[in-house]
């Protein structure tokens, strides 16, 4: 489920005169708690009230990093928080406006219990088991060629940062603790329009595996979509290992190919090879000739 505002605090959240709110058991002791993410735009904080109202925590992300030349916050905008799926406490997103982000996962008393720090902006998160093993699953946008990205990390213990070809997408400040596993999904030619980011969107995990739903705006942030046009998706199987099962386009990406070809600019028709190339996810190693899923190891 889409993590990023507006989108996620709709479905999850209920807004409340700017701040968005929420109500979880966080340290499973029969009580309801209270999250409300409040403040100004850039600069949002989590707050954790008690059943009574008094004030539990606050929280937000306090800590300044460093990618190549660039350092980045605070202050941090915190964009997401809900209870973690396994034992106590919750999860917390924060990013920066463009680049980078950071899961947080915090105790149910607001103390930081360890966090990844992904090259791009988070927009959908899947706690689960794979491989015996409990893992977050973390998707969202590789700033270094904007693919959308997919980070497994450990549950348990979060720590690490995203992987990247050139130092400027590396965190040289943050634990050098690489992900259980790292895939980047490829560009197809409307994830490839000027000004877009494609993303992950949603993620599921079903009888069949792990379902991804990968989505390629037509349009750059900020501009009105084409009309006919918004955009379009593809949803990827992954198995338990997290390699490629099937992958195919759906929600309006062929109708939106044939528009753009019928406007003069792309110059084929929808077919296999726009399928072939869904195909041809990468999948990062850890160092120089290794695999980069460390999954059930």
């Amino acid at each position: 489920m889409p993590l990023t505002e507006p989108e996620y605090f709709r479905r999850q959240f209920a807004g409340a005169g700017g701040a968005h709110v929420a109500f979880s058991d966080l340290d499973r002791d029969g009580k309801i708690e209270v999250l409300v993410l409040a403040g100004a735009s850039g600069e949002t904080a989590l707050y954790c009230l008690e059943s009574d109202g008094s004030l539990r925590f606050r929280h937000s992300a306090a800590t300044a990093v460093r990618y190549g030349s660039e350092s980045f916050g605070p202050p941090w905008e915190t964009v997401a928080a809900f209870p973690a799926a396994s034992g106590t406490g919750l999860w917390v997103v924060s990013r920066n406006t463009f680049f980078p982000s950071v899961v947080q996962r915090l105790t149910a008393q607001g103390r930081d219990a360890g966090g990844y720090w992904a090259s791009g902006h988070v927009t959908a998160l899947l706690e689960t088991t794979l491989g015996g093993r409990r893992v977050l699953l973390v998707g969202g946008t590789h700033n270094e060629d904007f693919t959308a990205a997919l980070s497994a990390i450990d549950a348990d213990a979060p720590s690490g940062r995203a992987p990247a070809d050139s130092p400027k997408y590396v965190c040289d400040t943050c634990p050098p603790t690489p992900p259980l596993a790292y895939l980047t999904f490829p560009r197809p030619e409307l994830g490839r329009i000027p000004g877009t980011r494609p993303s992950i969107e949603e993620i599921r995990r079903t009888a069949g595996g792990i379902m991804l739903r990968v989505w390629y705006p037509a349009s750059p942030s900020g501009q009105h979509p084409q009309p006919g046009c918004p955009g379009g998706a593809a949803w990827y199987r992954l198995d338990e290992r997290l390699q490629v099962a099937s992958a195919d386009f759906v929600d309006g990406y062929s109708s939106c190919h044939a528009l753009l070809q019928a406007q003069g600019k792309l110059d084929h028709p929808f077919g296999e090879p726009d399928l072939a190339e869904l195909l041809e996810v990468r999948r990062w190693p850890l160092t120089s000739g290794r695999s980069a899923s460390r999954l059930g190891s």
